[in-house]
């Protein structure tokens, strides 16, 4: 009957933490996408336990961190510099936990023994993850304020402003589309004449996929803009990212702005790594990417359109994609020849 009893407080502890700690939801969310990953990871059973466990080890550690927190709550109401030590080693515990999750998920990344597909979900797991951290440690906060005057309630660089405009966000659309025409005649000439399947099928795919993915992304991780922020002169509220409590009574008011989709024009470029043969071409197309990606991004940052953390976490989901995109093109070259 103990344990009956024990079990049941366990379960209404849970319970009570999904509804009310954003910290555990997102951690639980996380959790899952972990177990998806690791179903198509080609480790053994006893490698997926651990890094799934890794995850799991995080939630633990954050009950324990909201136990102490209500704890020390409930004991005072007043501001004292133990309580403030207590909450800050309980959250330093949760944050070790996070780095030791990180290191075991990124030593198979680090050691080359993998498939592409392990790396591709590590991508993918990385950007939540940084997007979370930047989040919650209040560094997306610190950053942005950087670029925007509380006083005049005024943000560095005027979205409106038409030259602003034309070279940050029109032009750079413009050259990757009228690019993109090229290089697909290209692609169809040395198909029909030359009956090879070119690499830059890397390139072309890249520029459609990867601003579309990060476009359907933008539906539903429920995250606002900096500028839509009551911190910013703005309406609403303060939402991590996967924040899902009473979604579906915002539905159509739900944020839009993770991850950085006009950054993406920029990062899709970094495909080009995989186009060129020469060692040289190849990492100058990678830089050229991830050069005009930020340049875009940071545009977007200093009007209020998004959070450094945006943009990072894109630049690494566009990778993924990317990564995505080679390993079919791979496949498909070996059956076209």
């Amino acid at each position: 009957m103990k344990i009956l009893n024990a079990f049941n407080y366990s379960i209404a502890g849970l319970a009570w933490t999904l509804r009310h700690e954003r910290a555990v939801r997102q951690e639980v969310f996380i959790l899952l996408v972990a177990a998806v990953i690791l179903y198509f990871i080609p480790l053994s059973s006893m490698k997926k336990a651990v890094l799934f466990v890794s995850v799991l080890f995080i939630i633990v550690v954050e009950l324990l961190n909201t136990a102490i927190e209500k704890t020390v709550d409930r004991i005072s109401g007043e501001h004292h510099e133990l309580s403030k030590i207590a909450k800050d080693t309980a959250s330093a515990a949760v944050l070790l936990s996070i780095i030791m999750c990180l290191i075991l998920w990124g030593d198979p990344l680090l050691s080359g023994s993998y498939t592409n597909i392990f790396r591709i979900s590590f991508f993918i797991g990385g950007a939540v993850i940084l997007a979370y951290l930047m989040q919650i440690s209040g560094f997306d906060d610190f950053l942005q304020h950087f670029f925007f005057d509380a006083e005049q309630k005024a943000w560095l660089v005027d979205a409106h402003h038409p030259l602003y405009k034309k070279i940050f966000y029109h032009l750079p659309k413009v050259i990757l589309m009228g690019t993109g025409a090229a290089v697909f005649i290209r692609v169809i000439f040395e198909m029909y004449y030359k009956r090879t399947f070119p690499r830059y099928w890397i390139f072309i795919l890249s520029i459609i996929l990867v601003p579309t993915i990060n476009a359907l992304l933008k539906e539903i991780t429920f995250t606002y803009c900096p500028l839509q922020l009551k911190d910013f002169g703005g309406y609403k509220d303060f939402r991590a990212l996967f924040d899902f409590q009473d979604v579906m009574l915002q539905w159509e008011g739900r944020g839009k702005c993770f991850p950085a989709g006009h950054a993406t024009t920029g990062f899709s470029l970094m495909s080009l790594y995989f186009v060129f043969e020469k060692k040289a071409l190849r990492y100058a197309g990678l830089i050229m990417g991830m050069s005009l990606g930020w340049i875009m991004a940071f545009y977007q940052i200093m009007k209020g359109a998004h959070f450094f953390s945006h943009s990072v976490a894109t630049m690494l989901l566009s990778w993924a994609i990317i990564l995505g995109i080679k390993e079919v093109y791979e496949r498909l070259a070996k059956e076209y020849t």
